[in-house]
């Protein structure tokens, strides 16, 4: 079978015109991105909510995204940050991230590094790699949970591992942080 993007995009668009709730999420992401189409926020905005209202939990993350960054409908934190609760309570790894994100930052709610860290766990469960970093911060400062610089190592190899350019930055900063540089002693 030959790629051919524009026969996948009408497969999409017949399949979501029939009320499949994935095709027209992935219908949403193509006009979202122009993929086979020309770019359409407001209908990418449009089929990613005929999707989510169908409980496609990957249509309401993408819904957060919308209202996060403009598109296809005016921005709106608050509602952002509900979309992406109810994405999070239905698994969705980015999702609870995401909300671990809006709590730690106050984004749209009252700032919690606890209610954050309940999030961020929820998405390192399922080894998302951007909560590896954050947890393994989170246990190489001591914020939130206690201070332990071999889970943080171990966290930040593992996001490492992937090929996560801010696991590589945390890694590089954490094994320099267990090097020991007494001062310089000067001589007179």
């Amino acid at each position: 079978v030959d790629k051919d993007v524009a026969v996948a995009v009408q497969y999409f668009r017949s399949a979501a015109d029939q009320g499949d709730a994935e095709a027209r999420n992935n219908q949403a992401y193509c006009f979202e991105e122009g993929i086979g189409v020309d770019r359409d926020a407001g209908q990418a905005f449009k089929y990613y909510s005929l999707a989510a209202e169908q409980g496609n939990v990957k249509a309401i993350f993408n819904l957060g995204l919308c209202y996060d960054e403009g598109v296809g409908v005016a921005k709106n934190e608050r509602r952002a940050f509900g979309y992406y609760k109810l994405a999070a309570r239905g698994g969705n790894q980015k999702a609870q991230y995401n909300v671990g994100i809006h709590y730690s930052r106050g984004i749209a709610v009252k700032k919690s590094l606890v209610k954050a860290l309940r999030f961020f766990l929820l998405a390192l469960e399922q080894q998302f790699t951007p909560a590896q970093v954050r947890i393994g911060s989170y246990y190489q400062s001591g914020v939130v949970l206690p201070r332990n610089s071999s889970e943080a190592g171990r966290l930040y190899q593992l996001a490492a591992d992937k090929g996560d350019a801010d696991g590589q930055f945390h890694l590089a900063v954490h094994h320099l942080s267990l090097i020991h540089i007494s001062e310089p002693t000067r001589r007179s």
